[in-house]
């Protein structure tokens, strides 16, 4: 059976559409329009100094796209982490937080006791790269300046990763770095909520490098040239499969497990199709895709659909991703075992990496 795509994946990307999506592209123009003159209208009035950026007591580096979830930040914002606590930079993460209930003054994802925020009170973003990255302080909430001002002051941070923060002009940046996914970087071109664009493609000639996942090594789609970005910031990379673990015991697998096994594939992410993509490229027969909302928790009534899909295709487990392992801290009781499929992000380019700590830490050296 062919997966089943429940979210906005099938009306912005899909190649050929139909006449039903056209259709609702059509009626969804005039709200694409309110939306890039309200989006034109904010950005204007921080350029024209109405209202007024904030300045960070650290290096504020944001990375961001143009386009509504899915493109791949959150690989990227760990990687440019790793890449900064190798260089001895204190490095700290701020986070809006989505999907999550944070209080307004924000919350630090780790406590001074080691133990982490749960996903539902920080995020799953937020959660899953305090995870990864023990030596980076991770800030969620809604006021990222207040968060900058807390990071510095409690951990000492020289370095601020903003996270989806390319369209968060109240706290002033010093670099972007903008992310893409390939084939199809902008979908359907249009802006929200006809398409996934939140702000025009030409946006990206504001970023000082754009990552593109998911194209042949060097090769730059045509979409990003035509919208005037130069080749020389343009870098390509892979998203490749790193490791499996049993959620919510963390029991490491090998990733040949997946190599003929037939799985029913639970996304709770902007792109659900890629994770039955890149189970297909593990070997594995993806019986059905369940897609639900980014950032959204998985109810009671969506485990009982996933396990009826279980029943019915006779899979061997039920696979998610990274984030969405997060948020399933006890999973209920399936027929199969739950699975994360985690992911490693890998540059095409030997010199990418060069460049990226130059954007960083454009002043050389170490931290201190």
């Amino acid at each position: 059976m062919a997966p089943r795509i429940r979210t906005p994946e099938t009306l912005w990307y899909a190649p050929r559409a139909s006449a039903g999506t056209v259709l609702a592209r059509a009626a969804l123009s005039p709200l694409s329009l309110a939306y890039r003159a309200g989006a034109a209208l904010h950005r204007g009035l921080y350029d024209a100094g109405v209202l007024r950026a904030l300045a960070a007591p650290a290096r504020v580096v944001a990375v961001g796209n143009v386009v509504a979830g899915g493109a791949g930040k959150t690989p990227v914002v760990r990687a440019l982490a790793q890449l900064a606590i190798s260089h001895g930079v204190k490095t700290a993460i701020l986070s809006r937080g989505y999907g999550a209930t944070i209080d307004p003054t924000g919350v630090r994802v780790r406590q001074p006791d080691g133990s982490l925020a749960d996903a539902h009170r920080c995020g799953d973003e937020p959660r899953l790269l305090a995870q990864a990255l023990p030596d980076v302080q991770v800030y969620a909430g809604p006021d990222r300046a207040a968060l900058a001002e807390r990071a510095v002051r409690e951990g000492g941070a020289q370095l601020l990763l903003l996270d989806d923060g390319m369209q968060h002009h109240r706290l002033r940046k010093d670099a972007l770095v903008a992310v893409v996914r390939a084939p199809h970087p902008f979908g359907n071109a249009q802006l929200l909520p006809a398409g996934p664009l939140r702000e025009p493609a030409s946006a990206l000639r504001r970023a000082d490098a754009v990552v593109v996942l998911g194209a042949s090594p060097g090769v730059i789609p045509e979409e990003i040239l035509r919208a005037g970005v130069s080749r020389e910031r343009v870098w390509t990379a892979a998203l490749t499969p790193s490791g499996l673990s049993v959620v919510p015991s963390g029991e490491a697998l090998s990733l040949q497990r997946l190599h003929g096994a037939r799985v029913v594939a639970l996304a709770g992410i902007g792109r659900p199709g890629a994770l039955a993509e890149t189970l297909r490229e593990c070997g594995a027969e993806v019986a059905e895709l369940v897609a639900v909302p980014d950032h959204a928790p998985v109810g009671a009534e969506r485990w009982r659909e996933v396990a009826e899909r279980v029943r019915r295709h006779g899979a061997t487990a039920v696979v998610v991703t990274e984030k969405d392992a997060v948020k399933l801290l006890a999973p209920p009781l399936l027929p199969v075992p739950v699975w994360s499929l985690a992911a490693a992000l890998t540059f095409h380019a030997p010199e990418a990496t060069a460049r990226l700590w130059s954007i960083l830490w454009p002043q050389g050296g170490n931290g201190g």
